[in-house]
């Protein structure tokens, strides 16, 4: 397994992703999502999914961008669905992880220990390496798969 720490904009979306389920979608036109592109453009693909998926994105590109944090869109459900189903690399390390419920400056955050300092068994396994670019091929595949089968 090469999986590897990433650092977080790794596990982002970006202009050059859509383009590339467009074209495994076989989108007679080339799908391009680009940060110069008037805001709210619709995608004119002739792929339903493509169309609907892309403009979704779209949205979520420019939401990152209004909030300074490029223009990209991140997609940690997915690499979790991917975990969770057994085809993405990744390791873990075990944690004991809790909420915390009493703190009203922490109040709903989700915290984890490490190095046994609560003296509880742990009882989550943190995800501390992966390979974004092997799950991006994945997710490339298979949503241009569907894509191009239902058109």
């Amino acid at each position: 397994m090469s999986a590897r720490w990433t650092p977080p904009n790794a596990w982002s979306l970006h202009p050059a992703h859509v383009q590339a389920l467009a074209e495994a979608a076989g989108a007679a036109v080339p799908e391009m999502v680009l940060p110069g592109d008037p805001q709210g453009r619709r995608s004119t693909s002739d792929n339903t999914l493509i169309r609907h998926l892309s403009d979704a994105l779209r949205f979520y590109f420019e939401f990152h961008r209004l909030y300074d944090q490029g223009y990209l869109a991140h997609v940690h459900d997915f690499f979790a669905a991917g975990v969770a189903a057994g085809t993405l690399e990744y390791t873990a390390r075990p944690a004991t992880v809790d909420v915390e419920t009493d703190s009203p400056l922490l109040a709903g955050t989700t915290v984890a220990d490490f190095r046994g300092l609560w003296g509880a068994p742990p009882n989550a396994r943190i995800v501390s390496g992966n390979n974004p670019e092997q799950a991006f091929r994945e997710l490339v595949s298979a949503v241009g798969s569907l894509a191009r089968k239902s058109g």
